[in-house]
């Protein structure tokens, strides 16, 4: 008996320049490091709640980077920050195309080598984390071993959207996810992860 081909369940997510996010009410800190957002209400009747502990990620930047992006009215879009040597810092934000230099002036060798050490060692694909984020840091490295470049890519968790795919989770099923960079595929995908593990108690390897 030959066995039926397996499907493919595609979810196409929208991308923030045609569908802009639901707003983002920040409380008072309770915690020093710690960003946690206050629920939002979403289309369907769900709520979404999001965490990106933003100030973590500031604390390895130029102080002048980190005051600009901290007076920044669209921080809550930031999507990463580029420092590369002998450039003028960048920052990218959801649904802008381009970016947006922080300053006039160049990233300095000194400038990488201290984000370098905030940071911490790198693995052997040249990325990095900042311990209880989820940030992540990416090194680009000359022939000579010495870092060049880093980008540093904001993590957020939110928690919430994973409603929109509740039901296809009960399929035995592949999902597909399609959308442009920025628009929360790795995000819905790790809520996910997270539901399986916790309401459905299985395995998952992410």
């Amino acid at each position: 008996m030959t066995p039926s081909p397996a499907r493919i369940l595609i979810f196409l997510l929208p991308t923030p320049s045609l569908i802009p996010p639901p707003p983002v009410r920040r409380p008072h800190r309770a915690l020093a490091g710690t960003a946690r957002c206050a629920p939002e209400a979403v289309a369907g009747g769900g709520f979404v709640v999001i965490e990106d502990d933003l100030s973590e990620l500031l604390q390895i930047l130029p102080r002048d980077l980190r005051d600009n992006l901290q007076n920044e009215p669209r921080r809550d879009q930031l999507l990463e920050v580029i420092l590369d040597l002998g450039r003028r810092p960048e920052a990218r934000f959801l649904g802008n195309s381009g970016g947006q230099y922080l300053r006039d002036n160049e990233i300095s060798q000194l400038e990488l080598e201290e984000a370098q050490r905030a940071v911490g060692e790198f693995g052997g694909d040249n990325r990095a984390g900042i311990e209880g984020t989820l940030h992540r840091i990416s090194a680009i490295r000359s022939r000579k071993g010495m870092v060049v470049g880093l980008t540093c890519r904001v993590g957020r968790a939110v928690n919430g959207h994973v409603d929109m795919v509740r039901d296809l989770l009960n399929y035995k099923e592949s999902i597909l996810f399609l959308g442009r960079p920025g628009v929360g595929k790795t995000t819905v995908m790790r809520e996910i992860a997270r539901v399986l593990a916790d309401e459905f108690q299985k395995r998952v390897v992410y």
